[in-house]
């Protein structure tokens, strides 16, 4: 292999994930609220809208499962599979998540059957390419829905040393 296609090492830069993180979690409660009208009917805007933040979740928990695994001093593979990276964790580390998701699973309003973090992230572990392309793949798509990943997302943020607690997080019901 050539020095001009050696693959570079991945580093999840802590400074920078302390500052985006909350942003991009909260950036999607306020894209799914406002995906609904004060009626209660759906904006137009809505499947732009729920994409929108649907990438924006998933990349969240990317950025998350990545850092964690880099506190673990485990190589950080360049992929987007959720699934496959959360199960580069430790069982420490999926324990943790798991206990946190634990906590507030009764919460979720749609589909009870994605009963923890890992059936969540087996169910859309190919959310990000898939609907990221979705316009020019020839498969069909299942449904996807914002909550369970929202959740999934937090218990990952709230197992890792940038979580802060300063913020408020509405409920995301979609």
């Amino acid at each position: 292999m050539s020095n001009n296609h050696k693959q570079e090492k991945i580093v999840i830069q802590e400074n920078a994930l302390r500052h985006t993180v909350p942003g991009m979690l909260q950036s999607v409660v306020v894209i799914n609220e406002s995906s609904q009208s004060e009626d209660g009917d759906i904006n137009p805007f809505f499947i732009g809208m729920t994409l929108s933040a649907l990438m924006i979740i998933c990349h969240c928990i990317e950025l998350l499962l990545k850092y964690k695994i880099q506190l673990e001093n485990k190589k950080i593979e360049k992929h987007h599979n959720l699934y496959n990276l959360f199960n580069t964790l430790t069982s420490k580390s999926k324990s943790e998540i798991e206990s946190l998701f634990d906590e507030i699973k009764s919460d979720i309003i749609v589909r009870k059957d994605l009963d923890s973090v890992e059936v969540i992230l087996k169910e859309y572990q190919d959310a990000f390419t898939d609907w990221r392309y979705f316009m020019t793949i020839d498969k069909p798509l299942r449904t996807l829905y914002l909550e369970p990943l929202y959740k999934a997302a937090m218990c990952i943020y709230k197992s890792s040393p940038i979580y802060t607690n300063e913020l408020t997080f509405h409920r995301v019901s979609k």
